[in-house]
């Protein structure tokens, strides 16, 4: 028997690992004989013609069922797939399981007749009640387990937990998209037992944090290592370091086998200290994401994340000068943000990004309401729909059908609407968001304009943002819109026109701006070159060469790397031979 398995995550970058469905594929292979296929969701494909064709093409291999995993960034092109699926194959039990579906798994049933089952919750304490319902015909729902032909089930909805130590360790082939990555991830536990108020997670995993032991990761790496040849590992896990005492044995373990190896974990900054911090360093840790949403002490306490923001920033700055890799998340739009409370997080995504230390990466996402969180419930009525398309949402050309379900529900995808703010306008929110949201292309200007006004500059910012009147981003559909880049280059150019700075300072700035823009528009097509009297960049991505007074940077696609000379302002205005 065959089965087809959906992989719904949207790869921006290269292929991550679905580790959940590769657990299914691995436990319906070695119990049931059930040989599993896993696909990925057609997240780029414009039209219903083209997401037919993805259907005929696997609906030729005729399986038994096909199972599709939901996040709620992808959710409305995964139920336009399940549709054409059920048109082409009517008896094939069509089966949601996955974060998405199961926050809202009865009212899928009741809505969409071409879903035939959800698995809510954690599937692989039910896959083989699953596939034993699938292979004798059954319909029995149980918990779980929701079938349509038995959706009265008035029993508890969710699977219960599984002890993650008795899952099997997946087989990695069965999923060979992402085979090519020099990271591989693996799964060394799963929870969070913290309650922010926007976090679908906890719901998902019942608040329950779970570990593995050191002795299964350790067996786990060695493993991989044997079989693959890796040596960076992504450790996922939503709260790595939320026991201290696991880390620490799980580190010891690590150093104790010298496996040469390098990791990366996600963290709350108010979990880690320095010598928690450096003893994973020592045990291999060479990269940590860090969460910290909003620099405001009220806003964190609003959110319940309640991170102190002081210490937040110390331990960026200790992670950082411990050599490890860092990326600091923000999340901006929550409705209870007022402007100050704003001013403090763009401050905050200023200085640690184009700072003295400037980590490796700084994130800011607009806030996405995502399905039966608590703070989606407290302000459902003030649920907005505009179509603008964070970051969060992965599919960027919705089909009409697509578009009509998101506008028809806003229980279901809630995570397309945006809470209304009576503090701070939406259009402020979008412009501030882009800007920040692509500010890495711009890295040159952010790093200069941080050193000619300090902190000044987030209220400078800010304060041109609120105050435009031209709106460039009125027909920008999102931060993947080919027309953002034009958009936040002109904000920012008229933002340095505006500023009370000395001539060598602007004329600095905007050149910087242009740079950025230049580079990643017309230089990417390969059209002209770039001409400035100022040696800003020292790294090899360009070809250098010099017209008279001026510094020409040509661009070479030959070349991958970009690294950025960074070099003090009164340097840099004094360089122009």
């Amino acid at each position: 028997m065959h089965a087809l398995l959906i992989n719904s995550t949207s790869h921006d970058f290269q292929p991550g690992y679905p580790l959940g469905l590769m657990n299914i594929a691995t436990i319906l292979a070695g119990n049931h004989n059930i040989d599993c296929t896993i696909e990925d969701l057609p997240v780029n494909t414009p039209t219903n013609e083209e997401i037919k064709g993805y259907i005929d093409r696997l609906a030729k291999r005729q399986p038994c069922f096909v199972g599709m995993s939901t996040m709620c960034n992808t959710f409305p092109r995964t139920l336009n797939v399940a549709r054409f699926f059920k048109e082409q194959l009517p008896n094939v039990p069509i089966i949601l399981g996955g974060p998405q579906a199961s926050s809202c798994a009865s009212k899928l049933l009741s809505k969409f007749s071409f879903i035939d089952c959800v698995v809510a919750g954690e599937a692989e304490s039910v896959v083989d009640h699953l596939a034993t319902d699938i292979i004798e015909g059954g319909r029995r729902s149980r918990p779980g387990i929701l079938w349509r032909d038995d959706s009265c089930f008035a029993g508890p909805l969710f699977a219960p937990l599984i002890d993650i130590e008795d899952i099997e360790f997946p087989d990695y082939s069965t999923y060979p998209q992402a085979l090519g990555n020099k990271m591989m991830s693996f799964e060394v536990g799963r929870g969070c037992p913290y309650a922010c108020t926007f976090c679908s997670t906890n719901n998902f995993f019942s608040r329950r944090f779970r570990m593995k032991s050191a002795r299964a990761i350790v067996s786990n790496i060695k493993r991989l290592k044997h079989e693959y040849g890796r040596l960076y590992f992504d450790f996922n896990h939503d709260m790595f370091t939320t026991n201290e005492k696991l880390v620490r044995e799980i580190c010891e373990a690590l150093i104790a086998e010298r496996l040469e190896i390098r990791w990366g974990c996600s963290a709350r900054t108010d979990r880690v200290h320095f010598e928690l911090l450096e003893l994973m360093r020592n045990a291999g840790m060479a990269a940590v994401f860090y969460g910290i949403e909003s620099a405001s002490s009220g806003v964190q306490k609003k959110i319940r994340k309640n991170l102190d923001i002081k210490n937040a920033e110390k331990i960026i700055d200790v992670t950082y000068d411990m050599g490890i890799e860092v990326t600091a998340s923000f999340v901006i739009g929550f409705p209870e943000e007022t402007r100050l409370d704003l001013l403090e997080t763009v401050k905050m995504f200023l200085r640690v990004r184009f700072g003295d230390k400037q980590i490796r990466s700084a994130q800011v996402h607009l806030l996405s309401p995502l399905s039966e969180t608590e703070m989606t419930r407290s302000h459902f009525d003030n649920l907005k729909l505009d179509f603008f398309i964070a970051d969060i949402t992965s599919v960027s050309n919705l089909t009409d059908w697509e578009l009509e379900q998101i506008e028809q529900d806003s229980e279901i995808f809630a995570s397309f609407y945006y809470i209304h703010s009576r503090h701070i306008e939406r259009e402020t929110y979008i412009r501030l968001y882009s800007v920040m949201a692509i500010s890495s292309k711009f890295q040159e200007f952010f790093t200069v304009a941080a050193d000619c006004l300090g902190d000044s500059l987030s209220e400078h910012l800010l304060s041109h943002i609120e105050a435009q009147g031209h709106d460039r981003f009125a027909n920008v559909s999102g931060v993947r819109d080919v027309r953002i880049l034009d958009a936040v280059a002109w904000t920012l150019l008229s933002f340095v026109r505006q500023l009370n700075v000395n001539n060598v300072e602007r004329e600095l700035m905007l050149d910087c701006v242009n740079y950025g823009h230049w580079q990643y528009s017309d230089a990417e097509k390969g059209w002209s070159t770039f001409s400035t009297k100022f040696n800003m960049f020292g790294g090899d991505a360009q070809q250098i060469r010099r017209n008279h007074d001026q510094i020409e940077f040509v661009y070479a696609k030959s070349v991958e790397s970009s690294a950025i000379r960074r070099v003090p302002i009164d340097a840099i205005a004094l360089t122009t031979h």
